[in-house]
Order: C-alpha cells, then structure tokens, then sequence
C-alpha cells in the first residue's frame, strides 16, 4: 500500500482512473418564450451543428390557472399551422384556453411564422 503524509495526515495513494472516452453527438437549442399570468408558451428549435435548424419545433404549454400547473408539449407542425390560421377543426385537439388564450397563442404563432419558425 503506497501512503503519502500531508500536513501530518497520512492518506492512502489512489491510483489514477482515467474517464472513459464516449463520442457524443450534442446539439442545442434556440427558444422563444411568452408568458402571462395564466399561460406559458415555449417554442424550441434543434440548431444544427452548422448553425442551420433541423426540421422540427417544439411548443410547451404550460397551463398556470391551476395547481400544480398543467403542461403539454406540442410538435405537430400541421396541426400548429391549422391553429395559426384559425381553422376550426384545430381548436378540438386544443386544450380548454378560452379565447383570450387562443388569440394570446395565435400572436405568438405568428411571432414565430415571422421569424420563419413555421
């Protein structure tokens, strides 16, 4: 057993582990957040290593009329869009808003269709 004393302790030599190299594939995101006092809206886009965005857009809803907060994650790009232009049949799959949430997340859908998210 190899010991070294330090300042009159004496401590046990370790021997050196090295990490393990793992090959990683990391990417990140870009985000744009809006928020009152009863909704959040989050919308994520995968920046690719060459600075481009992958094709995809993640929007997390978060449901602050109750607690604990309710929270949904929504990737359906079609579907998205369909709510943007006011069709109808989207509002179904929609969660119960009311229509100042659903104009609230129309203005930031077209937030995000001007800064070319959808």
């Amino acid at each position: 057993m190899d010991r070294v004393e330090i300042n009159g302790v004496w401590y046990v030599k370790e021997d050196q582990q090295q990490v393990e190299s793992i090959q990683l594939d990391p990417f990140y995101y870009h985000a744009y957040v809006v928020e009152d006092s009863e909704f959040v809206f989050e919308a994520t886009k995968m920046i690719k290593d060459d600075g481009g965005y992958h094709d995809c857009l993640d929007i997390k809803f978060t449901d602050k009329r109750q607690k604990p907060w309710k929270e949904e994650d929504w990737d359906n790009i079609a579907w998205i869009r369909s709510v943007l232009d006011n069709e109808p049949e989207s509002f179904n799959e929609l969660p119960d808003i009311g229509p100042k949430g659903i104009k609230f997340l129309q203005a930031f859908l077209k937030h995000l269709k001007d800064k070319e998210w959808l």
